[in-house]
């Protein structure tokens, strides 16, 4: 889905409101109400350049919010 518009008409634009946000994400109206603790897998890789690029892999529930 590739949609182009200015940011005035963003559906996010000036969104003041947790439950029009999580209906926006497609999760359940009172998702915000409560609080959730998401787990990340950390690993390292290296970087093109040098060095190392910590990278934090969140858990399967958190990638589907869309």
């Amino acid at each position: 889905m590739n949609k182009e518009y200015s940011i005035e008409k963003s559906p996010l634009y000036r969104l003041r409101n947790k439950k029009k946000l999580a209906i926006l994400l497609g999760l359940p109206n009172n998702y915000f109400k409560k609080v959730h603790q998401y787990k990340y897998s950390e690993f390292y890789e290296d970087k093109p350049n040098g060095g190392m690029r910590r990278i934090n892999n969140p858990e399967e529930k958190l990638k589907k919010i869309i």
